[in-house]
C-alpha cells in the first residue's frame, strides 16, 4: 500500500486493515508523555499504553476491547484503567502488577 503524506496505516489483530489520516500531534504526543486518542478501540489503546510499562492492563472480553475511548492521557497513568472503568461502568480487578478490565 503507498500511504500519502498525512496517512497511517492500521493493522489490528481482528479486522481489517486500514488506511487513516494521521494527526502530528497524536503521533508526538509521547514526547509530551502523553497519548491522545479519539474513537479508538480500547484494546488498541490497551495495547499502546502497555508499551510504556507500569501496571499492564489486561481486556479478555472482545466486548469491552471493542469499547471506544478518546482523551488525552499520561503515558504512566496508573489511574487509566479506573477512569476507563468509570467510563464504561466496568470493574478493574488487580492480579499483582496487572489490571485485568471486565464488565
Amino acid at each position: 500500500m503507498l500511504l500519502q503524506p498525512g496517512e497511517r496505516l492500521t493493522e489490528p489483530e481482528a479486522g481489517p486493515t486500514r488506511i487513516e489520516p494521521a494527526s502530528v500531534e497524536a503521533a508526538t504526543a509521547w514526547r509530551r508523555g502523553q497519548t491522545i486518542f479519539r474513537d479508538t478501540p480500547l484494546g488498541e489503546a490497551v495495547t499502546e499504553l502497555n508499551r510504556y510499562g507500569g501496571p499492564q492492563v489486561v481486556i479478555e472480553d472482545p466486548r469491552v476491547a471493542a469499547l471506544p475511548i478518546s482523551g488525552v492521557f499520561t503515558t504512566n497513568a496508573p489511574d487509566f484503567a479506573q477512569a476507563v472503568a468509570d467510563l464504561h461502568g466496568l470493574n478493574v480487578e488487580r492480579e499483582g502488577d496487572t489490571l485485568h478490565l471486565e464488565r
